[in-house]
């Protein structure tokens, strides 16, 4: 941030090309290159959707400092501005889940999921303003802007798993994994009855369950499935979700289970 400008007595300061001038109730002259001013006004506005939606443009105006007349220099209406907004705020959140080591594959998830919750829970209002269909902020350039987040958490999936050239299915799986991971962020955001440990790791298994299912019908993703569990650590979170998993099948269940697998008919 700037150091306030002092004021020349007996006349104001020169404005300079590129600059922007502000004075804000007890901060005095403030003097930011234009684009800086521009992100100001961004991550104000962000600041404030996350808090409340309907905020309007003298919300963000006295959030960032500046006069209504300064923000309308920048974005001439509402709509403009909260489109930037999203924008920049799909940017923070793929900074929010890139920034973290390939890890083998669930220990990579389960880091990038934290990161994920890390942001919504900070930016919930942003979070489903932008993800809600119905929501008064999701217009088409938003929703746009949604799709264009799917797409890059889908890539970043993607680079964690390894793959390059992901077959239909694959894609297929890992899309509706991301659409859970969504719709299960929705959830707990809205009625915070799991936990959030439990939530994550969840998210974090159910991709691996959901390569296991893909490989069921397509051959080719068993070799992706016959790696991950190759570099899998024996105390990561996908092998402490297999024995959660396989403890349990009670006798009964397993007995059905094998009914199953051997093509027998139900008992009358």
């Amino acid at each position: 941030m700037a150091e306030p400008v002092a004021v020349p007595e007996g006349g104001a300061a020169r404005r300079m090309p590129g600059v922007e001038e502000e004075t804000a109730p007890g901060r005095g002259y403030r003097r930011l290159p234009s684009d800086q001013r521009r992100e100001e006004i961004i991550a104000a506005a962000i600041a404030t959707f996350s808090v409340d939606h309907d905020a309007s443009l003298s919300d963000i105006a006295a959030t960032a400092g500046i006069s209504r007349t300064s923000l309308y220099r920048f974005f001439e209406t509402r709509h403009d501005l909260v489109t930037a907004a999203f924008e920049s705020a799909g940017d923070l959140l793929m900074e929010y889940v890139d920034d973290a080591p390939l890890e083998p594959p669930s220990l990579a998830l389960c880091l990038r999921l934290g990161r994920f919750f890390d942001y919504i829970e900070v930016h919930a209002t942003t979070f489903l303003g932008m993800v809600t269909w119905n929501s008064p902020m999701a217009s088409r350039e938003i929703q746009a802007i949604a799709q264009s987040v799917r797409d890059r958490l889908c890539a970043t999936t993607f680079r964690v798993l390894q793959v390059t050239d992901p077959s239909p299915l694959l894609e297929t799986a890992v899309r509706t994994w991301i659409a859970g991971v969504e719709e299960a962020a929705m959830q707990w955001l809205r009625t915070g009855h799991a936990e959030r440990p439990q939530v994550e790791a969840l998210l974090a298994a159910n991709l691996g369950n959901a390569l296991i299912n893909a490989a069921t019908y397509d051959p080719s993703l068993r070799e992706l499935v016959q790696w991950w569990l190759k570099t899998e650590p024996g105390d990561g979170p996908f092998g402490h979700h297999l024995r959660a998993m396989t403890g349990t099948f009670t006798l009964g269940m397993s007995a059905a289970v094998a009914r199953l697998l051997a093509h027998e008919p139900v008992d009358a």
